[in-house]
């Protein structure tokens, strides 16, 4: 691997360790008077990105997204990774997540969309955990959660074939 990809698996690495981290902040994020929130917060924040992780799937119509018409070639890439180097040689480290999520649907593009709907789905916590941070306020995750939940844009990319969200 070259330095380029070192540097990319160590971003996603670091990314999986603060996905726990936040789900961790988020169970522990202090209100104002130094109590924990309500657990009815962390469970309100973990039911929209489940929920919307399932709307996304079932009701959200997969799409390319990619304009200069790169997208089939990015699933193939995707399901061949690592047997083969991909055509498009940035984002090494997506192609290795995205071949690894789509393990769980059935490695085939459908798998792939799936998988790409599942890491939209998760990246809810972390953007609950910086607005309860940044607000100073437990509630604003939950929020937070719910616009990215109801976001369009979102819904179509974590739908899609690449891992944009």
């Amino acid at each position: 691997m070259t330095a380029a990809e070192w540097a990319e698996l160590a971003w996603v690495v670091a990314s999986a360790i603060g996905l726990a981290v936040s789900l961790a902040l988020l169970a522990r994020a202090s209100r104002r008077d130094g109590s924990s929130p309500p657990p009815r917060l962390v469970l309100a924040v973990a039911g929209l990105a489940i929920a919307s992780t399932a709307f996304r799937l079932v009701w959200v119509k997969p799409a390319f997204v990619h304009a200069e018409f790169y997208g089939p070639e990015l699933v193939t890439d995707i399901l061949a990774f690592p047997g083969r180097t991909p055509r498009n040689p940035y984002g090494m480290a997506s192609y290795g997540a995205l071949a690894l999520l789509s393990t769980a649907f059935g490695r085939s593009a459908e798998g792939i969309l799936a998988g790409n709907a599942v890491l939209a789905g998760l990246a809810t916590f972390p953007l609950a955990v910086v607005a309860a941070i940044w607000s100073r306020r437990p509630s604003a995750a939950v929020h937070a959660a719910a616009l990215w939940a109801a976001s369009p844009l979102v819904a179509r990319l974590a739908h899609a074939q690449d891992a944009h969200v």
